[in-house]
């Protein structure tokens, strides 16, 4: 829809969500006369605030003003001798472009983010230029802790018990509450005749890794009873969440491996070297630079291998299944033709050195693939709590299951970040 503004020539709207459609009924209800009339089916939208329907001659014809009702149609239909279905866009399932996050990040980082896949984060999206991606670090499952009073014979909270610390927490402490005392809150005459005052206890939490590991009473309360203590409620923690804007480039490709060997690595004395064959990008303008991470999958030698960072320092990914890992290059690649060959520094370990296997394009020995998003110009906008994620030692599995989770938004259907339905 094109509309024109006082500052812009035109303007381009995608989210409309369209509401009344063909085949949905309307009713016209009295207001002055209280004379309803009966249930219409809508057969055509002329504009904005005409519809058309069925010939009606039922009750309720007047002159009067009424009010009108909608409701959504519920049943396959004929209409001027065509079939409506009921099905509705608007209550379609949303499929969202999402890639596994293969690259560490901190709460600063603004340059760029790496994911294992961007076959479709531009799909749908000919005006990228502002998208937004939503990353949920997965790593750690958020359970809330466990935790017990324990009341001393004046009623009063001496201490917390720690039964279970939780994790996922975020921070270094949180709050925790305190049931009310058992003889509630507000005035009480006590075991030995004296007018108390039951008030309810407050404590906080440390947090160490995510973890409650140790609590502390600020007020004791009183007019507890050790034979009935309180409940004790942990706040439950949540996944880590953040929103960021402001990407304007999409790069990435994927491929097949046609060939694995190990050669010398840079500062350790192990590598592997893959020969990566891609018919979508040319290879000689490759975007794929050294420091840059990539996923290997589908291998089927080796097992399992431990990756290891340009540096020749630190544990990039921990590899399960043959040589499937996440890997680092530590050149650029070189590349004859569609061929590249990248070079990716592992640990050393016994049975590793010589390793090598071959195919061709179509006998392959693998696959890759990687991906990159970023702002042409100037930085990416963080969220408001931005969050920062060490991805490193994460154990690789089919799907990269323990990997934060990435999501478009601001992009293709209704800027929902979803690919339009067919």
């Amino acid at each position: 829809m094109i509309l024109k503004s006082s500052q812009n020539d035109t303007e381009l709207v995608t989210t409309i969500k369209p509401q009344v459609e063909p085949g949905d009924d309307v009713r016209l209800m009295g207001i002055y006369d209280n004379i309803d009339q009966n249930e219409r089916t809508i057969s055509s939208l002329f504009n904005s605030n005409t519809i058309e329907t069925n010939i009606y001659g039922g009750p309720g014809i007047t002159t009067e003003e009424k009010s009108l009702t909608w409701s959504k149609q519920k049943k396959d239909k004929i209409i001027n001798g065509n079939i409506i279905y009921k099905t509705r866009q608007s209550i379609e399932a949303l499929i969202f472009p999402t890639a596994k996050v293969i690259s560490g990040f901190s709460t600063s980082d603004t340059t760029q983010f790496f994911v294992d896949n961007v076959d479709l984060f531009d799909y749908d999206a000919p005006f990228l230029n502002n998208a937004a991606a939503l990353i949920v670090d997965k790593s750690t499952t958020p359970i809330a802790a466990d935790l017990t009073a324990n009341v001393s014979t004046a009623g009063t909270i001496t201490s917390l018990t720690i039964v279970s610390g939780g994790s996922g927490y975020v921070g270094s402490t949180t709050s925790v509450s305190v049931g009310i005392p058992t003889v509630g809150i507000g005035s009480y005459i006590q075991a030995n005749g004296l007018v108390g005052f039951g008030t309810t206890a407050t404590a906080t939490a440390t947090i160490t890794n995510g973890t409650i590991t140790a609590t502390a009473i600020v007020n004791p309360g009183f007019g507890y009873t050790n034979t009935n203590a309180p409940l004790v409620i942990a706040p439950s923690p949540t996944y880590k969440t953040e929103t960021i804007t402001d990407i304007s480039s999409v790069q990435g490709f994927t491929g097949i491996v046609t060939g694995i060997g190990t050669t010398a690595g840079i500062g350790t004395a192990l590598a592997l070297k893959f020969h990566l064959d891609s018919t979508a990008t040319n290879w000689s303008g490759a975007t794929l630079k050294a420091g840059y991470p990539i996923s290997i999958f589908n291998t089927s030698i080796g097992t399992g291998v431990t990756s290891v960072y340009e540096s020749g320092n630190g544990a990039v990914g921990i590899g399960t299944t043959f040589l499937d890992n996440i890997y680092r290059l530590v050149y650029d690649p070189a590349f004859t033709s569609t061929l590249g060959i990248i070079t990716c520094n592992i640990a050393s370990e016994t049975g590793l050195s010589g390793l090598s296997t071959s195919g061709e394009k179509y006998s392959p020995v693998g696959a890759f693939s990687w991906g990159r998003l970023y702002k042409n110009s100037g930085s990416l906008i963080r969220g408001t709590n931005p969050i920062g994620i060490a991805i490193s030692n994460y154990t690789v599995n089919s799907g990269l299951t323990t990997f934060p989770t990435l999501q478009r938004r601001d992009e293709g259907w209704r800027d929902s970040g979803a690919i339009k339905p067919s």
